[in-house]
């Protein structure tokens, strides 16, 4: 799965690089670790209390939301941090916040080696980042932030694959690449993308049908920037539109989760040289795709390119933290730092100053569509 949430030497990686992938400052936006949080002597009285478990979370019937104040199952109107629905074989655990809900809930992105080592949640030292949920769909792949991939060459930069992607906008067929995250000069901040698109349709578009738009994605990284390819423009959240980028958390069409529209899509056009066999970039590669020399791939792609049409689903980031056996087709929690989050509240308390509410949350049990967590709630000793 792509964008699942970013640990250790990974996010080191991340963090020696903001200026270059990130574009200026975090501060101020709403996934920052630090944001709300109350002052340095609040903060020398808190600590992580004992664990408690969860009631049990019981998603057979249906939808199950879970409230970290009081530790209690509410309705989806309440004020809620997790939901749990069937998907599948398995349980969709998704966070109010980003792609999955309207609250500000994330998860932290820690620097220690698991969750458990984490004294002060909202030290950023400890936490670098809370992400929300953010969708999955046809921007997804094929690179690490799907049309974009991640530290190619060192420096921490962004680079387009040159994926080409066609939009199914109620029968109106558009076709889309990314061909810079840097503006057109290739020196503007990280998230100022060069988008290429065209009208597509069984047969191959001329280069003079071809157009380039920028979309500003670098200067309010607390929102989307949204694109209409029938305007030609950025446009707002309630136009029409068929895809936005927001920094941080990624790509996303205008359907399903992400929007109201029926926008669907499909990977037309990849470059399978630039991977390697295990999913590794190709430095060589890369460097030797320009916005040129792939213009002529980007005109022959049509709607016969498509096979598969994709709307937008939730990307959960709490994953893999079970073992399946094949052979006695057990299920068994993990005891490792694969289970095992920092979980900011989805809106702020008017305890602590105001502070958002954090908790160590683990799974304890899973089986027959219940779930029961751990909980160790970040309060005031």
């Amino acid at each position: 799965m792509k964008k699942r949430i970013v640990h250790s030497s990974i996010l080191l990686l991340m963090i020696g690089g903001l200026s270059a992938c990130g574009g200026g400052s975090d501060s101020g936006t709403d996934s920052n670790a630090g944001d709300g949080a109350g002052s340095s002597s609040d903060q020398e009285t808190r600590a992580f209390s004992s664990a408690v478990d969860t009631p049990e979370l019981d998603y057979s019937g249906g939808a199950v939301y879970w409230d970290l104040e009081t530790n209690s199952i509410v309705s989806e109107s309440d004020d809620w941090e997790l939901k749990i629905t069937q998907n599948g074989y398995e349980p969709l655990i998704q966070i109010n916040g980003g792609a999955s809900g309207p609250g500000d809930a994330g998860l932290g992105a820690y620097l220690t080696a698991s969750a458990d080592e984490v004294t002060d949640p909202t030290d950023t030292a400890q936490v670098y980042k809370y992400f929300e949920d953010s969708a999955s769909g046809v921007l997804s792949t094929p690179g690490g932030y799907g049309p974009l991939e991640y530290n190619v060459a060192g420096g921490h930069k962004m680079w387009p694959n040159f994926a080409t992607y066609v939009f199914n906008d109620n029968g109106v067929y558009y076709k889309a690449q990314v061909i810079s995250n840097y503006g057109e000069q290739g020196t503007d901040s990280s998230g100022t993308l060069r988008i290429r698109y065209a009208l597509a349709g069984d047969s191959a578009t001329t280069e003079d049908q071809a157009s380039v738009v920028t979309l500003d994605a670098a200067s309010d990284t607390s929102s989307a920037a949204f694109l209409d390819m029938a305007a030609g423009q950025a446009v707002g959240e309630s136009d029409s539109w068929q895809f936005a980028y927001q920094k941080y958390i990624g790509f996303k069409t205008n359907s399903g989760v992400s929007g109201s529209g029926s926008i669907e899509g499909c990977l037309a056009h990849t470059y399978s040289a630039l991977y390697d066999d295990t999913g590794a970039a190709v430095q060589s590669e890369f460097e030797g795709k320009t916005a040129a020399n792939t213009l002529d791939d980007f005109n022959a792609v049509t709607t016969a390119n498509c096979s598969e049409w994709l709307t937008d689903d939730v990307q959960s980031q709490i994953v893999d933290w079970y073992s399946y056996d094949m052979t006695t087709h057990t299920v068994t929690v993990n005891t490792d730092a694969t289970n095992g989050w920092i979980l900011r509240s989805s809106s702020m308390s008017e305890d602590n100053g105001a502070d958002y509410r954090y908790a160590r949350i683990k799974i304890k049990t899973f089986g027959s569509s219940k779930l029961v967590f751990s909980v160790e709630s970040w309060e005031a000793q």
